[in-house]
Order: C-alpha cells, then structure tokens, then sequence
C-alpha cells in the first residue's frame, strides 16, 4: 500500500497527521465493537437452521468471555435494542468520516490482511486464517472492507502490484458518502497511470 501511495505523489505533513489519526481510530473502532454491524449483515443471509445454532452458541458463553470469536458471535446474533445501540454509533461514525471528507477527497486503504489463501473446508467457527504469521478467526480477513462497509461509503478496488509470494494485491479507495462515481471515476484514472491488473505466472 505505501508503495502505491509513494507513487502517487509524497506524502504532506497533513496526510501524515491524518495517518495517525485514521490508525488509532481504526484500532478504537475494533476494540469498542463499531464495526459489529458488518456481523450482523452477513448472518442476515444465513439459513434458518444455521442462525438458530448460532444463537444457541451465544447465549452459552461465559459473560466474561472477550474474546474475539465470542464478540463476533455476539455481534452476529445481536437482539434489536442491542442493534439500535449499535446503530447510533455508527451515525457518530459516520459523521467523523463526513469531517475526515471535507479535508481530503479520497482515501486509499487495503482491502484485505493477505493475499489469496487457500481454502479451508472446516466447520465455519474452526476456520482460520494466518496473517503476518499468526492465526487468527476467519472473519478477521473482512476488517478492512468492513471499515468502510459499515459507514456506508463507496469503495472502489484497484490492483496495486503483486505480493512476495507472487499474488495480487489490491487496495481499496474509499470516497465519501453518495461518491460511488467518484471513486470510480479515480480508479479509472489509476488505471490509466499504471495500475492495471497483471494475471499471476500461469494464470496468462
């Protein structure tokens, strides 16, 4: 991603600050649950069956028990007042992305921790990805489409080159709300400049 942006022309002092302040709100959004909206959205669209085991697993942790997996698992079967709750917090949020807009156009940031991985046929909840060498719950891979997901803003992914092991990588532009042609219209242009899809060795 910094080679990208290196690319693009060199970072001012105002996007540095803004770099740190994104950081440390991206840590703050994980560790006070803002983005367990996107939980919500994908289990939405599960079966029946599966969602009724899923709340079966929630209402049996320990009310202590912070872990990732149980959050996630809380998030994903959140009662309405508790989606409320986590509704009025997203506006907040989306009013500081509406601040963060009026000072810069558009934002670049990965879309995913890793390059394609392989896949993994355990049960859903057993599933793991490893990341920087450490394994993590599977659903960590949506942190950084989600950031942008659930403020509702437009994000357009571009290939930003290949990774050591020889896989795309792609990064996301994230715009402001109801700016979908926007950032589209800024990847194209990116296109234009040199960002261009480029197929993996044995896959021409």
């Amino acid at each position: 991603l910094m080679a990208s942006v290196a690319k693009l022309r060199t970072m001012g002092a105002e996007e540095r600050k803004a770099r740190v302040e994104l950081a440390a709100a991206f840590r703050l959004a994980a560790h006070f649950g803002w983005d367990d909206h996107v939980a919500t959205h994908m289990s939405a669209r599960l079966p029946d069956d599966d969602y009724a085991r899923l709340v079966r697993q929630a209402d049996a942790l320990n009310a202590d028990d912070a872990s990732h997996g149980a959050r996630h698992l809380r998030a994903q079967t959140m009662r309405a007042r508790d989606w409320q709750r986590v509704n009025e917090q997203r506006t907040r949020l989306r009013w500081d992305w509406h601040r963060f807009f009026q000072r810069f156009d558009f934002l670049l940031m990965p879309i995913m921790p890793t390059t394609a991985f392989a896949h993994d046929h355990a049960p859903f909840e057993q599933r793991r990805i490893t990341i920087d060498g450490v394994q993590h719950p599977y659903f960590m891979q949506t942190f950084w489409a989600g950031l942008p997901g659930v403020a509702l803003l437009p994000s357009t992914v571009i290939p930003a080159g290949a990774g050591p092991d020889g896989l795309p990588i792609g990064v996301q532009i994230v715009g402001p709300a109801w700016a979908d042609l926007g950032t589209i219209q800024l990847a194209q242009r990116l296109e234009a400049a040199g960002f261009a899809f480029s197929a993996p060795a044995g896959f021409d």
